[in-house]
């Protein structure tokens, strides 16, 4: 049986800049594919100005999902899953 896996409960966002860049990150628990589609879409209205909007995913075991957003290939949504993980 594979071990337990710690999850968060509520949404969370964390801001910082860098360079002059403001960074937004939001996660949320998801329990399936359109939960995580639907707070995608959610933060990319509230965010609509935005430059990229990079999102990953993790749903359950079998279920990764990163997206660079206009970012080099493999800089963004990989290591968001990977730090999902």
């Amino acid at each position: 049986m594979p071990a337990p896996y710690l999850t968060l409960t509520t949404a969370v966002e964390h801001e910082s800049e860098v360079r002059r860049s403001r960074f937004l990150c939001a996660v949320a628990p998801a329990r399936s594919v359109e939960e995580a589609a639907a707070f995608i879409a959610g933060r990319r209205r509230e965010h609509a100005d935005a430059t990229h909007n990079c999102t990953a995913y993790v749903i359950g075991q079998r279920v990764q999902k990163g997206d660079d957003d206009g970012e080099p290939g493999g800089t963004a949504g990989t290591p968001m899953v990977q730090a999902l993980v």
